[in-house]
This record gives structure tokens, sequence and C-alpha cells, in this order.
């Protein structure tokens, strides 16, 4: 119930004619779909193709209304992915006529599925576990154990006390804004409020 009403959210607030959010069961299988406003075989059919792609890349994809297989229809997909391992996807669709979708409607997309991300970790994080061993708690924002991840955690850890301007820069929808929010959280001005300013 609560990732149809997230998948209702972000397909209205993205302008979207449709979507599909596929959730799977850890097992190469299905655990969850649904499909937004209502059920559209021809649409799940073109979705489940992107969402594959998608989950294989483990990487967003949007599609150009040229190369659509439906005349001047935009995809944009989105895939869900916890602990390095993808997990599910979510796919929009914008019908021809409107406007193709673009990397700020990306950047809004990830926003808005956030929440369906917890939800999903909160109900998978057992299975995708190693047996024997008990899941971590945390709330850390960032995920992943590449050299990369762990650089962006020790770069948190060292401006976090800082009263120096810290500027933050990459391509819409890098996750500038969660780790300006982790930086604040972390740091001695945790207790203040949190003001995203977007500048470009």
């Amino acid at each position: 119930e609560h990732l149809a009403r997230l998948l209702d959210l972000a397909g209205r607030e993205t302008r979207a004619s449709r979507g599909l959010l596929a959730v799977g069961d850890g097992n190469g299988g299905t655990a969850f779909e649904q499909a937004w406003p209502a059920p559209d075989k021809s649409f799940e059919l073109r979705a489940a193709g992107l969402i594959r792609k998608s989950v294989e890349e483990k990487r967003p994809l949007v599609t150009a209304a040229a190369d659509a297989a439906v005349p001047g229809e935009s995809l944009l997909c989105l895939p869900f992915i916890i602990r390095l391992r993808p997990v599910g996807a979510v796919c929009l669709a914008r019908d021809g006529g409107s406007t193709p979708f673009s990397s700020e409607d990306l950047e809004t997309c990830h926003f808005l599925c956030c929440p369906m991300l917890a939800v999903i970790k909160e109900h998978l994080v057992e299975r995708l576990a190693p047996a024997g061993q008990a899941p971590a708690a945390t709330d850390e924002p960032i995920v992943g154990g590449s050299a990369a991840s762990e650089a962006i955690r020790a770069f948190i850890a060292k401006v976090k006390d800082t009263s120096a301007p810290v500027f933050i820069y990459g391509e819409s929808g890098t996750g500038k804004e969660l780790i300006a929010k982790a930086i604040h959280d972390r740091g001695r001005r945790s207790r203040g409020p949190f003001v995203a300013v977007n500048c470009g």
C-alpha cells in the first residue's frame, strides 16, 4: 500500500502518464509489481525491458522520444540498489506530445523514490544479509563499500565541524544535497535547520 501511494506521488510530480514499480525477491523473481495509474500490458512490457537494462547496468536510463517504441513516448527508469545489489526499479512514461524526460526529471524522480527505497530496504534487508549475519542497523545515507563511498564518508567526517563553506558540485541527480545533509546532520550545527539551496 505504501509503495503504491509513493508510486502515485512520483508519477504525478514528474508529470508522467504511466508508471511501473518492480521489486525483486532476491532470487531473480518478482516480489512486488505495481502499475500506475492502472494496468497497461503494452506499457508494462516496454517498461520491463528498460527495467532489466537499468538493473543490469545499475544506472538510471532515460530514453529519447525519437528512439521510443511508441512514437514520441519518453521513458525514465531508476534502479533501486541496496548494498551494491539491484533490488528493483521504477519506470515512468510520458506520452508523445509531452515534453520528454530531462535530467531535472531524473533528479526529481530520484528524490521522490527515496521513500520507496526505504520501504523496500525495510522489507528486504534480512534477505540481502549473508547467511548467519544479522543486518547492521544504520542511519548512514551513503551506502556501499567501494573506495569512492569510503572517500565520501571520510570527506564528510573531515568537514562536518568546519566553519568554512563547503562547496559540493556534480551533475544533476548525483546526490549533492544528500552529502550536504549528511555533513549538516553530523556536524555541530545539527540542532539547527537544514536549508537546501540549489545554485544551478
